[in-house]
């Protein structure tokens, strides 16, 4: 895997096919799979993990959650300063090595973020350590490897293509259980082959409950709800002996 450190001109192009009116369906699809498996509530905290510029902030934002963001690219984070302004609590920083204490955020995000890491697997255990509630997991299926290199190449013009990993749901839920345990974990594709951004029953597609089983989505959403785990460890106990209080007693 080669990877690929994000620059001003790919902040650039990450904006601009956002904004982009043909690509706002694929867009809204997207974020209506996450908030309906995350049910993030007003007042909750919210992090970004690898955010990029801050497109898929606003949405909490305006839902009336806590937000903080990181990402890696130093351009990526200005860019996100730009976008968000002072709204978001913004941090430069590794998925791999997160600077945040242990249950910091009630739900953590990564949507497209496992694609360009460095190791995916340490990136999902530091999610899973800062989040207390709510994990969603944004990933472009390796199954639909044809559909996903045409939005990669179309969001990342810059971006060798071999910088980009991609996974499927096994390999990550694999990795969560052998963490985590035996939490509850579901997954949901959208995007199905042949429907195409602009098919006028797109929405009526994705949001069929049995058509999100399909393994094929271009777009892949996986939820784990989060279960406390507590580390017990033995306690010093200093008892004091009272030798007159003993020696009254027989």
């Amino acid at each position: 895997m080669i990877t690929h450190n994000f620059n001003d001109i790919d902040a650039q192009s990450f904006d601009d096919w956002y904004r982009h009116p043909d690509n706002r369906k694929i867009i809204e699809r997207e974020n209506r799979l996450m908030f309906d498996m995350i049910q993030p509530v007003r007042g909750e905290h919210v992090l970004g993990i690898g955010c990029a510029t801050g497109q898929r902030l606003f949405k909490f934002l305006e839902r009336g959650l806590t937000v903080t963001g990181i990402d890696s690219s130093q351009d990526m984070v200005d860019a996100a300063e730009r976008n968000l302004g002072n709204r978001v609590d913004l941090h430069l920083g590794e998925p791999e090595s997160l600077p945040f204490d242990d249950n910091s955020f009630n739900i953590s995000i990564m949507v497209n973020t496992l694609e360009l890491c460095k190791d995916y697997k340490i990136a999902l255990e530091e999610a899973a350590r800062v989040t207390k509630d709510r994990l969603f997991i944004g990933i472009w299926n390796k199954f639909a490897i044809k559909d996903v290199m045409i939005q990669i190449k179309d969001m990342f013009p810059q971006v060798d293509e071999k910088s980009f990993q991609l996974y499927t749901s096994s390999e990550i839920k694999r990795h969560l259980k052998s963490v985590l345990g035996k939490v509850p974990m579901e997954w949901k594709t959208i995007g199905q082959p042949g429907e195409g951004a602009d098919n006028m029953f797109g929405d009526f597609i994705d949001r069929c409950t049995f058509l999100q089983r399909c393994p094929f989505g271009t777009f892949m959403g996986i939820s784990v709800i989060l279960v406390p785990s507590f580390r017990l460890r033995p306690l010093d106990m200093k008892a004091e002996k009272n030798n007159e209080a003993l020696a009254g007693a027989i």
